[in-house]
């Protein structure tokens, strides 16, 4: 079936605080999906200010800003935009969010595929929260919203084409490079170490009851949205071999003080998780870093990978696609 005119079905809107305001603010935001993620957010402070006690607050407004994909399970729509720690002009602490409402039925392809279709308005997004929204008044934000909106894709095959042109042509050389500056980074044998061994074991069980999160790292920091989201799916669905995922996201590539990093949920992730996004320098047993830094976890991974795996690693001139290939056949 050609899809190429068929509408896609999204709507931008914005919900929270500004110190612009006096009390929150929202443009389409009346819908379920946004009403779930602010009860999330809700949720999730509460349990931070549990856990952080009186220092959440700082912690809170020095917090990076995050990109996100949310959604509910049964829901036809999802969110993608962007959440910022703020304030209104009172002072009090909310968090403020930039999103578009997607009808799953009319975007064609899996869902990590949408930061990539829809980076200019992420791009866009970010502009605003970063200060974009200074010395103007809501009526702007909206008409600059709807602006941005405009111009959006609504044929998504040259996104999965150029995927698929990635997969062919980009090699692990500059794969490993552009994620971890290092193509001896000791990062590529720990993330496929590690996600094989959580991964692997869930093969046809129900993913309703896992509940951790997987922190990716990401492409450098500064740079437009790229495949790095949709290769990492990619394996993910090849080491699991079910392609039923649905997953929630939340990924920053311009943190001034950490690296570029995705944490992703394979379903509806706990409120708990905010804590995350305030504190990313924390441990939890409700999320897995899948290249830590700790050198006695390096040491302990590395004489573990055998020969075939280590060989397949370090293999520089071997395709992104036949790379997932390998392990795939490996596994």
């Amino acid at each position: 079936m050609d899809r190429s005119n068929i509408m896609v079905d999204f709507s931008p809107g914005y919900f929270g605080k500004l110190p612009i305001y006096p009390d929150f603010i929202r443009h389409n935001a009346t819908s379920r999906e946004v009403s779930q993620l602010d009860q999330w957010f809700q949720e999730g402070i509460h349990f931070a200010k549990s856990r952080l006690g009186q220092g959440w607050a700082d912690d809170f407004r020095k917090a990076e800003s995050y990109n996100f994909l949310f959604q509910q399970e049964g829901s036809e729509y999802y969110l993608l935009g962007i959440y910022t720690p703020s304030r209104d002009q009172s002072g009090r602490l909310y968090p403020f969010f930039i999103f578009l409402r997607i009808s799953k039925r009319s975007f064609d392809l899996p869902l990590y595929f949408a930061p990539v279709c829809f980076s200019p308005f992420l791009a866009g997004s970010y502009e605003i929260i970063q200060g974009g929204w200074e010395g103007t008044d809501l009526k702007s934000i909206v008409s600059r919203l709807e602006q941005m909106s405009a111009p959006l894709l609504k044929d998504f095959n040259p996104i999965k084409e150029g995927y698929l042109r990635y997969l062919k042509e980009q090699n692990i050389l500059s794969l490993w490079r552009n994620i971890f500056n290092d193509f001896e980074h000791a990062g590529k044998y720990l993330i496929t170490h590690n996600l094989t061994n959580i991964l692997q074991p869930l093969r046809n069980h129900s993913l309703n009851r896992f509940g951790l999160g997987l922190k990716f790292p990401l492409s450098s920091r500064d740079q437009a949205e790229t495949y790095d989201i949709p290769f990492w799916f990619d394996l993910v669905i090849r080491l699991l071999r079910q392609d039923k995922v649905s997953p929630v996201l939340f990924w920053n590539r311009r943190g001034s003080g950490n690296a570029p990093s995705m944490i992703a949920f394979l379903n509806q992730p706990s409120p708990k998780n905010f804590l995350l996004l305030i504190r990313p320098d924390m441990n939890s047993d409700l999320w897995y870093d899948l290249v830590p830094r700790d050198p006695a976890e390096i040491d302990r991974v590395l004489p573990k990978i055998d020969k075939g795996q280590k060989d397949l690693l370090d293999n520089g001139d071997i395709s992104a696609g036949a790379f997932l290939a390998a392990l795939e056949a490996g596994g």
